[in-house]
């Protein structure tokens, strides 16, 4: 079907076919192809773009083209677009989420939509809220303050604490804690290895029974310690026959000892960053952001339980960290949440439990252990706009912040700032629908926008809500 090229008349065979079998596989397509003709167009012409021709007459087909050039009835389009179908492998991992996302219901595709539309409107207006009309902002946020400053304003970290921190253990210093206990394992650690090649030692000079070691001049008591390649026998006590039907026969069982204070539930701190897969979305948009609160499971070090998560910001000159409502992609976050008493650097795994028509959970963020502080104060932050409707100099009537005088009168002694960076304060209510007359430092714009910044402390949750539910897994 085609020339023999030779190589000294600078010819070249068609791109993609080089070799005799590739030809004789077109050849044998075109056999297949003669139930099915089709109608001429101009060479190299795609279906998409002759279907644009189904409408004219052969006198106007032939005219669209030059005079030299040739018509073909789609073999060669067809020929290209099945071979790069052959080579393209996300076709078949397009296919499988496709599949995935016809398995979940319609409940749920609205409200992991109406998630993914809440965390591009956090990403797009970060902490704005709005009051609905009719609504009362003085009751809806009776427990937020106003702050002059966030990184100089004091806050008192032992106030109004939730019932949950009652049961868990606080440490007037972490870090000093955590540097004692380390020391001392590895002071004991080097002893034992003392006694070990002292023992070695006496037995080669005859086994001296009088040779002390010593480790037992400092207090270190040596004698619950196992050296390295001991066989013993470990006795479970409490270790109920349910117990032992969760612990697979084909998998290796490994025991670890804790550390003191490992034994202590506490609030831990995690510097975390969102992993490549959990950013990536499924093409039919139905993503599922990483929201706080959501029910994770927490894999550190040895141990595995379930928390309700809080993500915050990491700031290292305040005492005050603000929160965040979704895990934002490509950026380290702090993660607090309930759970055991853990010393660093230890490494941490976050999975997300598969919804209904999944098999596998999903790793959504990786990162290591930062402390275990329940004084650590997270700030939620919610910012009320309102617009100037009216502006003579520093003075501007705003509306939409609020609905009712009432409102107005009690966020009266809370401080107000713009986009544009005045600052300003209520001077009075105006009329019975929430408009407020406005002064400023300076001139304000027509179209600047007023915000009132208020603050709220927050907390991380247990699973089921109780400080003895939790979940290990």
């Amino acid at each position: 079907m085609f020339a023999t090229p030779d190589g000294l008349d600078g010819e070249q065979n068609l791109v993609g076919f080089d070799g005799e079998d590739q030809l004789a596989e077109f050849d044998d397509m075109d056999e297949d192809d003669e139930e099915n003709p089709k109608e001429p167009r101009p060479a190299g012409w795609s279906d998409y773009q002759s279907a644009w021709l189904e409408d004219a007459d052969q006198e106007d087909l032939k005219s669209i083209g030059s005079e030299g050039e040739t018509y073909d009835h789609g073999e060669l389009s067809e020929m290209f677009n099945k071979k790069d179908a052959k080579n393209n492998p996300d076709d078949d991992e397009d296919m499988a989420e496709m599949e995935d996302d016809m398995e979940i219901s319609e409940s749920e595709r609205k409200e992991l939509a109406k998630r993914r539309r809440n965390a591009e409107e956090e990403l797009e207006f970060p902490d704005e809220v709005q009051v609905g009309d009719g609504e009362t902002a003085s009751s809806r946020f009776a427990r937020y303050r106003s702050l002059k400053s966030f990184r100089k304003s004091a806050w008192d970290p032992k106030e109004n604490l939730p019932e949950d921190y009652a049961s868990v253990f606080h440490f007037s210093n972490f870090k000093a804690t955590a540097r004692s206990v380390l020391q001392e394992q590895k002071e004991i650690g080097v002893d034992m290895s003392k006694s070990v090649e002292s023992e070695k030692k006496g037995k080669k000079e005859g086994g001296d029974e009088d040779m002390k070691d010593d480790s037992d001049d400092e207090g270190y008591d040596l004698t619950s310690c196992v050296q390295s390649n001991t066989r013993v026998k470990i006795t479970l006590s409490s270790f109920t026959q349910q117990h032992f039907a969760t612990v697979s026969k084909n998998r290796a069982l490994s025991l670890c000892s804790l550390l003191p204070h490992e034994n202590k539930m506490s609030v831990l701190h995690f510097n975390i960053c969102q992993t490549q897969k959990c950013e990536t979305s499924n093409d039919s948009g139905v993503d599922n952001p990483v929201k706080s609160k959501d029910v994770l499971t927490f894999q550190v070090g040895w141990r595995t339980w379930q928390s309700k998560p809080i993500f915050s910001q990491n700031n290292l000159n305040s005492d005050k960290h603000k929160f965040e409502r979704f895990l934002t992609p490509g950026a380290y976050m702090a993660c607090s949440a309930y759970g055991p008493v853990t010393y660093g650097p230890c490494p941490v795994l976050i999975w997300r439990e598969p919804r209904p028509g999944q098999k596998n959970r999903q790793l959504i963020a990786t990162g290591s252990v930062m402390n275990a502080d329940a004084d650590r104060v997270v700030i939620k932050r919610i910012i009320l706009t309102g617009y100037p409707v009216r502006v003579h100099k520093r003075t501007a009537t705003v509306k939409y912040m609020f609905y009712n005088p009432e409102d107005v009168k009690w966020f009266k002694p809370a401080g107000l700032t713009t986009k544009h960076g005045l600052q300003g304060n209520i001077m009075e209510s105006i009329g019975t629908h929430g408009a407020m007359k406005c002064l400023f430092q300076q001139p304000i714009k027509q179209h600047d926008t007023v915000c009132l910044t208020l603050y709220k402390r927050i907390y991380p949750k247990y699973e089921e809500g109780g400080s003895e539910a939790l979940n290990v897994v």
